[in-house]
């Protein structure tokens, strides 16, 4: 399961926005993330209906160590899930 979910991030396109940004200890709002850099990059993973389902998804994905952080990303009434891909 881990391997297909980050298969999945993998092969999703990395998007740009104002974003809430969890990690195991903390939630913060960030500016517009770089979609690339040398240690890694964003990508789009799904939507989801509600700020709780999209954060209980990533902090799932964390604490199961499919990927090491996660931005909820509020899109016309949905919100963007988005893995760090190492």
């Amino acid at each position: 399961m881990k391997k297909l979910i980050a298969a999945l991030a993998v092969a999703a396109t990395a998007l740009m926005a104002t974003v809430t940004v969890a990690t195991e200890a903390s939630a913060v709002t960030v500016q517009p993330r770089v979609a690339q850099s040398p240690n890694g990059y964003w990508n789009y993973f799904g939507h989801f209906d509600t700020s709780d389902e999209c954060n209980s998804f990533g902090q799932n994905g964390v604490n199961d160590g499919a990927w090491p952080k996660y931005e909820c990303d509020w899109n016309w009434g949905e919100y963007d899930l988005y893995v760090w891909v190492n």
